[in-house]
This record gives structure tokens, sequence and C-alpha cells, in this order.
């Protein structure tokens, strides 16, 4: 500061400074509890100012709101305390028009700490009262929103708390906002997907993508109830994280149609694909899965070998003791089957009329052999009577045997050609037998 600028000076410069800023300007002196001075600011709220302070203030309190006027005048009657320095109320300006008037209080104090001024000064805050009032009534209207659509809303904060759950999300999960709240919603999440859900949400937080899952929460009572949760996390300028807003749907009625229809596609396959009398596979499904097994066993070079299984002296049997025996027989000999051909890669399949085949995938012929054995010694124990075989008094099986590794030079054909010239010659030898092909 200049020093040869005198006190006079600085008051004039102070006067011409007050008389320029745009916001109100009271000063009382406590010491009479009047008021001593309003800059011109005064004049754009309330009217011309006519130099009659009393006037002046009288006119400033009848320009607030009735339902505003007893706690504005309470703070003006009260001596100065530091916590009524803010106050916010609403006046009619000189127009007519309602305004929103923010006023704050400073104490000015004498050299021995006394208070002697206080110093109000007032802002015209309309148009920032406005928009809070307009963002207040969007935010109930929001929250309105959120309750009265059919879906589950929640919201999480930047650590990933879960902050809020509409009404939906508490009957969908048969949960409470309090219970929600936080980390309380994983404990609710069906143990089995809790750690795929935490992934798949930590995967697609650190990609910046949008969130699904499908999983499954407990009800109180352990009801199981599947949902399909999305969300989307949002990040400001910098990329930082405030947080993620997300839906859920139940679908469990979804589920478990969908559940239903995969039985209905297993009974589906069941009636396409298996032997209705005997129950394993039939020859539709043998001729696709040979054929998968073979071009698999030629890409990673490894043996397939195949059993043709022939019962002796069926049409006897047949002819003799009639067609539902004959079945019964049959039945008996494809279980036989099922229970010695255990192997997930196996596959029994009824070839035709009284014919069985058998597929070993990654078996040589050694362990067909072994495979081949085992099933005439379990049907010699089932005993069943055949007094019309001319090969023995109870059932038996003719069986050809064929092995390869697939190459390129031979062919699926080959290797049932070569089964069903074993079974010729088990036949031609006598049945109840076990025969070959050997290169």
């Amino acid at each position: 500061m200049n020093e040869g600028m005198g006190l006079v000076d600085i008051q004039a410069i102070l006067i011409q400074l007050l008389k320029t800023i745009d916001c109100v300007l009271w000063i009382h002196a406590l010491e009479h509890n009047k008021l001593i001075y309003i800059n011109p600011a005064y004049n754009q709220i309330w009217g011309e100012f006519s130099g009659n302070y009393e006037e002046a203030f009288s006119v400033y309190l009848a320009s607030i709101h009735p339902e505003d006027q007893e706690s504005v005048i309470r703070v003006f009657n009260s001596p100065f305390q530091q916590n009524l320095t803010h106050f916010e109320y609403r006046v009619f300006n000189r127009d007519g028009n309602l305004r929103w008037i923010q006023t704050k209080r400073y104490p000015i104090a004498n050299e021995s700490g006394a208070i002697v001024h206080v110093v109000d000064v007032s802002y015209d805050i309309t148009e920032r009262k406005n928009s809070q009032i307009s963002l207040e009534k969007f935010r109930k209207l929001f929250e309105k929103l959120l309750e009265a659509v059919p879906v589950g809303i929640f919201q999480n904060d930047a650590q990933g708390n879960c902050i809020y759950i509409n009404q939906k999300t508490c009957e969908i999960l048969d949960i409470t906002l309090q219970e929600c709240l936080g980390q309380g919603w994983v404990q609710r999440v069906h143990p089995d997907d809790l750690e795929q859900v935490i992934q798949s949400w930590n995967k697609a937080f650190s990609e910046k993508t949008f969130w699904q899952g499908e999983y499954r929460f407990l009800h109180r009572n352990r009801i199981i109830v599947w949902v399909i949760a999305q969300c989307v996390f949002i990040f400001n300028e910098e990329g930082e994280n405030l947080g993620s807003i997300g839906s859920l749907t139940d679908i469990t009625n979804k589920k478990e149609l969908e559940n239903q229809l995969e039985i209905a596609n297993r009974e589906l396959e069941k009636l396409v694909n298996l032997d209705s009398l005997t129950e394993v596979y039939n020859r539709r499904y043998f001729n696709e899965f040979l054929a998968r097994e073979w071009e698999r066993a030629k890409r990673e070079k490894k043996p397939l070998s195949l059993i043709m299984i022939d019962v002796d002296c069926f049409k006897l049997y047949n002819d003799n003791y009639g067609h539902l025996l004959g079945d019964q027989a049959l039945q008996l000999v494809a279980k036989s089957l099922s229970k010695l051909v255990h192997r997930p890669a196996d596959l029994v399949a009824r070839y035709g009329g009284e014919e069985f085949a058998v597929v070993l995938p990654y078996t040589n012929l050694e362990g067909a052999i072994h495979v081949a054995t085992n099933i005439t010694q379990e049907i010699a124990q089932l005993a069943i009577p055949h007094d019309y075989s001319y090969v023995s008094k109870y059932l038996t099986l003719s069986m050809g045997i064929s092995c390869l590794i697939p190459n390129a030079e031979q062919s699926l054909e080959t290797l049932i050609h070569q089964a069903d010239c074993a079974l010729y010659q088990a036949k031609r030898k006598g049945r109840n037998q076990i025969q070959w092909h050997e290169d």
C-alpha cells in the first residue's frame, strides 16, 4: 500500500468498492441494535434506498416470505452466535417476484475483542436454489420410477459396496435393504456361483466393460432363485471409478423351463438313439459313433477295436420258446454287455435282430479278446436254457473281433468287414467261441 495514502483516501476507496459489488451488505451496530449502512446492491432487490435505514430494514423484513419470517427475525433478535452465521430464506423483490436469499453474518470486534458490529452479506441464490429444487424433484421422481419398474435395481459405490436396492430387488432376493448394504448381499449368493460372479465382475471392471451374469441366490428359507444381473461401471473424465448401477431379473421360471427342455431332449435322444427293446444304442447311433471314433483314432494314431456278436441258434429259441421269452433273452444279453463294457468311451449297440456290436476305442487286440472272454463267461453264468440249440443246452454267443490303427489307406468298412469275417469263422467252426482277424 502507498505509504502516502491517508485514512480518508482508504475510506473513499472502500466506499467505491462497496458500491460495485452485487451482494447486499448490511452493517449493524450492536450497542444500539441499529442498522448503520446498506450498500447500493440493496436497490436491485428491495427498491430505491431512501436514506432511512430503519425504513429500509422494515421493507426488508416485510419482504420475507411468511413461512420464513419467524426464523429470520429470531436470528436478528438474538445475540450473535457462531452457529447462526449462515441461513437461507425467501423474499419477494420490488417487482413481487419470489427470490431465494442466502445471508452470511460476520462479527467485527474492537481492540478488546468485544463484538461491536455485525456485517450481513446477502446473496441472491434463486437460480442455484431453483436448480437444487428441480434436481430434488427429479431425484424423487427418479426414486419413484425405480420403485415402480418391474425389475430389480441396485447401486454400488466405488469400492463395490451396495448402497441402494429398490423394492423389486428386495422381493426377488427375499432380502432387506439393510441386509444387502455393503457386502451383505454376498452372503446370499449360492456358494457354487460366488467365485464365478466375483471373477467375471472383476474382469468387466478391469476392462471397463458392461457386466452380465446368471447366478443363484438363496432365500431365507434356502429356496434357490435364479437371476440375470446386468451392470455398468461409472467413471469420471479422469478415469476414476464412481461406482456402478445395474438391474437384475428373476429368471427362475426360465431356468426351470430350460431344465425341463433338457430332460425332454435327453428323452428324445433316447428315443432316437436307443433300441427300444434292449435299451442299448441302436444301429443308427452305432454308425455315427463308430465313424467319429474312426476319425479320432486316425488323428491320434491309436488302436480301435470292434466286437461283432451273434446269439447262437436264436431263431430256434424264438420258434420254440416264443417271441416273449426271446425278447427277454435279448434283454439279458444286452444287460450283461452293458455291465461289462462300462468305460465312458466304449459303446454297446444292437446291430440288428440277435446281433450286437461293441466298440472299444484305445483298445488293442489283446484287450478286446479279454473283454470278449469276460462276456462269454458272464453269459455262461446266466445259464439261460436253450434245449433246441445244437451247440449247448444253454444260450451261447459267437464273437468276431477286429482291431486296427486307422490310416489314410484304410476305411471304416475294413474294420467292420474284418469283424464280420471273424464272426463268420466263429460260426463256421462250431459257434460258442471267439475268433479274431489277424493280418
